[in-house]
């Protein structure tokens, strides 16, 4: 069931918009449902039974005291009623602090994991900064934990005052119980089982109430579970669902198209209009923080522009299946992933029906150029990658990893091609094969690529210079070198380094 549970949330988390990830409520939200997912579930099932065998018996008790007199169990229940409502009380507040204080327990696992983690390992003992996160962890702690002490302390004190009035009732009818045994109402057999029964009686009652609870605060967690499973989709969804047709050549077309995240008040893209035509090459070029993966982002359909539209051959991406869409492309992200699988699987997670076409996944590592180490692996395309969970696994350099995210691209056929800085960890030599490669490539393609070293953009068909989220200048390399402007005093400043 716990694991039924965990795939419901992975299907979920790989199903919502990529605006969530922007969202710091919706890593709360995670983290809530994700929290007790490895036990609260199955033991809420087997709370539940346990609860109505622990009734059963306190009923079969009852009965027992009753011939004594129907005032003992009545006593016993009613007594343990203000302790009954003390530990649904807390456990609520218990679990309103775990689920409001979910930013700091986030905040303890990310410094945690940072000090445990390979990524941070090497900065960690080179800046000696361990100490440091260590004490920031401290802090953290001890804000989460003050929110907890105050509940802690009262749940206690409440807890002795009502066990003490329990056993006081406990207390006061094994007197009435030991008189009447004195005085021959009873005998000593049946005293001693209505002792007996007394007894069990009030831990059945305190195992029924702590069950109860248990079982209750359960049930908020499903609450926390299903506020994670109901969000929505930011996305516009159509009805149409139309299916974009396979060419190889396709017309885009962004219409004052501007675009600012969630949860944010400015535009990383304003009033965008740029037409890319059938078969042409793009190259999206600027400053950091232009807005040129933003905009990539909005042609693959992560985002929807906050105004404006995007078109593809004529309608508006809206109307296309988000699935069918998507499988237009071919991308490499700047950002791109790393698999801790084997070299093949890297590969084919680009088309991955077709994850078992082993000519094709060949075929893709000699474009990308990754074949040339992959034959050098001790096990070739079945080696196992990043030492993860495989003691012989590989760890392979940064430009080999590109080349390998290179590969994926050409594996999955696309039609539109689109390249963030392809090539930023290559060196000289491979980034010309890779781009001399990427010029054949790209034959009867739409292909928009990005890239900081403006050489690479010479071999556009149209260049896009974005500047502070807006297109500033637009033209082939010759006409914007004749223009003069923001992109001809890039590229010579580039090229002087060179020369230096």
């Amino acid at each position: 069931m716990s694991n039924h549970i965990r795939l419901k949330i992975m299907d979920k988390a790989q199903r919502v918009d990529q605006a969530y990830y922007d969202i710091p409520e919706y890593y709360n939200k995670m983290e809530n449902a994700m929290r007790e997912v490895s036990y609260r579930p199955v033991t809420i099932v087997s709370s539940s039974f346990t609860f109505f065998s622990y009734c059963t018996t306190l009923i079969s008790y009852s009965i027992v005291l009753m011939r004594f007199s129907p005032w003992v169990p009545v006593l016993v229940i009613l007594s343990s009623i203000p302790n009954g409502i003390v530990q649904n009380k807390f456990k609520d507040k218990v679990f309103e602090v775990t689920k409001t204080k979910v930013k700091e327990r986030r905040q303890m696992n990310y410094l945690s994991n940072m000090v445990t983690s390979k990524d941070f390992s090497k900065e960690i003992r080179l800046f000696g900064i361990g100490n440091y996160i260590v004490s920031r962890y401290k802090n953290v702690f001890n804000k989460y934990f003050v929110a907890y002490k105050g509940t802690l302390v009262k749940s206690s004190l409440w807890n002795f005052m009502t066990s003490l009035l329990i056993m006081g009732v406990i207390g006061a009818l094994s007197v009435w119980l030991g008189i009447s045994a004195l005085k021959g109402y009873i005998s000593l057999g049946d005293f001693s089982l209505y002792t007996s029964s007394l007894f069990n009686i009030h831990g059945y009652i305190n195992m029924v109430i702590t069950v109860g609870a248990f079982v209750a605060q359960g049930n908020l967690y499903i609450g926390n579970l299903r506020a994670f499973l109901e969000q929505k989709s930011h996305l516009y969804e159509t009805s149409k669902k139309i299916k974009p047709r396979r060419s190889g050549e396709h017309y885009i077309k962004f219409e004052n198209v501007s675009f600012k995240y969630p949860g944010t008040d400015r535009y990383v893209l304003k009033d965008i209009n740029l037409e890319i035509y059938p078969g042409e090459t793009i190259a999206l070029v600027g400053l950091n923080g232009a807005g040129k993966s933003t905009l990539v982002k909005l042609l693959i359909r992560l985002y929807d522009p906050t105004e404006g539209r995007i078109l593809l051959d004529d309608i508006d991406l809206k109307e296309y299946d988000i699935e069918a869409l998507r499988s237009l492309y071919g991308v490499v992200f700047q950002d791109f992933c790393r698999y801790a699988f084997t070299v093949e699987e890297n590969i084919a997670i680009g088309d991955i029906d077709n994850i078992r076409d082993k000519d094709r996944i060949y075929e893709a590592a000699v474009k990308s150029k990754a074949d040339e180490f992959i034959r050098n692996l001790p096990r070739g395309y079945e080696t196992s990658l990043t030492r993860e969970f495989e003691d012989d696994g590989i760890e392979l350099s940064i430009g080999q990893w590109q080349k390998l995210a290179l590969a994926r691209a050409f594996f999955r056929d696309a039609d539109i091609l689109i390249l963030d800085e392809p090539t930023a960890s290559l060196d000289v030599e491979a980034e010309y094969e890779v781009f001399k490669l990427f010029d054949q490539l790209r034959e009867n393609r739409t292909t928009v690529f990005i890239s900081h070293r403006l050489s690479s953009a010479t071999i556009a068909s149209k260049i896009v210079f974005i500047k502070d989220g807006m297109i500033s200048e637009v033209g082939t390399h010759r006409e914007l070198m004749e223009k003069g402007g923001d992109y001809a005093r890039l590229f010579k400043m580039q090229a002087e380094r060179y020369q230096e």
